[in-house]
């Protein structure tokens, strides 16, 4: 009994560290298998483990750079009342723009009218335009007919200097003779004899006043008086300024010529001396009959012989 009790513990036994070594090795077995799949997490850990350190290493600045920001923050926390103030203050001038905005908008149709007129003057201006082209052309042509006078008049000159100075020969004896009768008169009359003779003697050695030149009589008649005026209108406008000069106490003279209907006035503006000269300064106005009036000014001066002349004009 003994005997097999003994061999039946040895069986136990012997089972029993079977067993365990079958246990033993199914253990080596897992954990063996347990190994070789985690070798593919290997690799993965270590990349994982270099990402924490990467991860680390960009969060340390932004962890050192967090005070100060933090301080800014609160920088900015604090400005928020001030900001908000801000805010508040243009929300209460929105009002005003809005009603500024609603002005100007309500002047946009009278701006639009406004462009609409210009417009509509443009369109007149053009559709007028021809006629104006056709005015400026006559007047080129006058201006140029006008330079082939003064070319003309230009090449007279020479002989009209040689006339002047056989002229001014003959001057120093008529002078002589004059103021021989002058002498005379002034014996019988010192007073309104003396005003007859100097007035004999200008009228003898000067000439009569030309207030515009041909260029100047060409242009004004083909644009201020609309190619209707006559050499009687420019005779007229002379006349009346040499009486003007001529008469003591009287400022302005008006003429008209009953022909064409176009008139004017000639106005003393200013008396003074220029250079030793006696000079006057003139205000003419050209009235034709139909269209506006034209005024320029004229400055004359007695010249050596005692006639007026022209020493400038502002046209």
């Amino acid at each position: 009994m003994s005997v097999a009790a003994s061999r039946l513990g040895d069986i136990v036994r012997n089972a029993s560290l079977l067993g365990l070594a079958l246990a033993v090795a199914y253990f080596g077995y897992g954990l063996h298998r347990a190994v070789d799949a985690l070798e593919p997490f290997a690799g993965e850990i270590a990349s994982i483990t270099r990402q924490i350190e990467a991860t680390r290493q960009t969060l340390e600045p932004l962890i050192e750079a967090t005070p100060a920001a933090l301080d800014q923050v609160e920088r900015v926390q604090e400005r928020v009342p001030e900001i908000l103030a801000e805010l508040e203050r243009y929300r209460v001038l929105v009002p005003e723009f809005l009603a500024e905005i609603e002005a100007v908008r309500a002047q946009v149709p009278t701006a639009l009218a406004s462009v609409t007129a210009i417009e509509e003057r443009v369109a007149a201006l053009q559709a007028d335009l021809p006629r104006i082209l056709s005015v400026s052309e006559e007047a080129i042509a006058t201006v140029r007919e006008a330079d082939a006078s003064i070319q003309h008049g230009v090449a007279l000159v020479p002989e009209i200097l040689s006339e002047s100075e056989a002229l001014r020969d003959t001057i120093p004896p008529s002078l002589d003779r004059l103021d021989a009768l002058l002498e005379g008169a002034s014996k019988a009359s010192k007073s309104a004899g003396r005003g007859v003779w100097r007035g004999f003697i200008r009228g003898v050695i000067s000439t009569p006043l030309d207030l515009l030149r041909d260029a100047e009589e060409a242009l004004l008649r083909s644009v201020v008086f609309d190619g209707k005026a006559s050499p009687e209108d420019f005779e007229s406008l002379n006349e009346v300024a040499d009486e003007l000069l001529s008469t003591e106490g009287e400022t302005q003279r008006d003429w008209v010529n009953p022909s064409t209907g176009n008139g004017g006035s000639v106005e003393l503006v200013d008396r003074f001396e220029r250079e030793g000269r006696e000079c006057r300064r003139l205000r003419v106005v050209l009235q034709p009959r139909e269209g506006g009036p034209e005024e320029f000014g004229k400055t004359v001066c007695l010249d050596e012989r005692g006639g007026w002349e022209v020493v400038e004009s502002d046209r």
